[in-house]
């Protein structure tokens, strides 16, 4: 385990140079591999350094040494070829780029007395590590913001099971018909891909598509023009952290906003949707990883953790994410009821539980 930063590091470089790309244009069928010489040169490496890297992942089966030098492609380096159904490789990138640096830096972090108690996104691991609070650093960066918004899109795409986030909350048997013609708010929405698609589970619907101004403008406008066209949307410039501008919808739906805040601004978002909210009949669905604690072994659950253990053990690993980039979390349930939605004025009235590799939950709240 103390070692596999070296993993990660090698699994970036290999991301951002595309070699499984260039080794799968030289050798598609993989069975007569590709001298590393030819890798690297279009790669932009020294050869006897990205050897080196290679030859330590094949040790793990990424790839294939065929001869001495001369490497190919197995299955599992897939998620490292890009415009592909399983591709990760931006998400790869993120995670050596961004995350891997920030958690370089969590012994710092909770070793200042100054800061150590408190959750500041100010003093986070990624604060000290990349120079700025994170959301500045994409900002300012292009690249580096573009990487983390691909990656974002490949991590929806595998974090469930087929299309389980759409298919395991009952929108259809449940929200259709109570309400025909209700309103759905897609909070944070990015460009609005959630809402597209649970869209045609909720027809007669009308879809708001809430963000920041610029981001409705560079992707949400051109997904629901082009891909939307045949529902009834609007796109609404919305900074969640300050008042809400649809009031009375049916469901205000957020899908990966809480786990990126502390609980305070968390509270603050909650609140903003629960001053407007419709005591009857609004329902807040919140989409996030619930955290199970790694207790031990139960009768149904044995030999594994109550949890799961290493079924588990990616929610984990995004939890970890969420404290060293932005000195936020992934919340077991009582922290979800006591430490945000309670003090926001909401109350958990059901978990939709999501077939997925993340232990992805879909909170059913109601006022309070």
């Amino acid at each position: 385990l103390a070692l596999s930063s070296l993993d990660s590091a090698s699994i970036g470089v290999v991301a951002k140079h595309h070699v499984a790309d260039i080794i799968h244009k030289h050798d598609p069928d993989a069975t007569k591999g590709v001298p590393i010489a030819t890798i690297a040169q279009e790669a932009g490496i020294d050869s006897r350094h990205l050897a080196r890297i290679l030859r330590s992942l094949a040790s793990q089966h990424v790839f294939l040494e065929l001869a001495p030098d001369v490497f190919t492609n197995t299955r599992h380096a897939g998620p490292l070829r890009s415009y592909t159904s399983t591709s990760c490789v931006n998400a790869y990138t993120h995670w050596t780029w961004d995350v891997l640096p920030a958690a370089s830096k969590l012994d710092e972090c909770l070793s200042d007395k100054e800061h150590s108690s408190g959750f500041s996104v100010a003093h986070s691991g990624a604060a000290r590590a990349l120079g700025g609070v994170f959301w500045d650093v994409l900002a300012k960066d292009p690249e580096r913001g573009r990487i983390f918004d691909e990656a974002m899109k490949e991590a929806t795409e595998h974090i469930s099971i087929g299309d389980s986030i759409f298919e395991d909350v009952p929108w259809g048997n449940d929200f259709a018909v109570k309400n025909p013609k209700g309103v759905f708010v897609d909070v944070g929405a990015g460009a609005g891909h959630q809402a597209l698609r649970i869209a045609p589970k909720l027809p007669g619907w009308e879809f708001v598509i809430e963000d920041l101004p610029n981001v409705l403008e560079a992707s949400s406008k051109e997904l629901w023009t082009t891909r939307g066209s045949q529902y009834n949307y609007r796109l609404v410039p919305q900074n969640f952290f300050e008042a809400q501008s649809v009031k009375g919808a049916d469901v205000y739906y957020m899908k990966h906003i809480i786990h990126d805040w502390p609980d305070k601004e968390s509270i603050q978002i909650l609140k903003n949707i629960r001053d407007v909210a419709d005591p009857s009949r609004t329902r807040l669905l919140i989409s996030d990883i619930i955290i199970e604690p790694a207790l031990p072994p139960t009768s149904s659950s044995a030999p594994l953790l109550a949890n799961l253990g290493g079924g588990s053990s990616m929610a984990h690993k995004v939890d970890m994410i969420m404290m060293t980039l932005l000195e936020a979390q992934e919340r077991t349930k009582a922290e979800f009821e006591e430490n945000v939605l309670a003090p926001a004025g909401w109350k958990l009235a059901k978990i939709h539980k999501i077939r997925s590799h993340y232990r992805l939950s879909v909170l059913e709240c109601v006022p309070i």
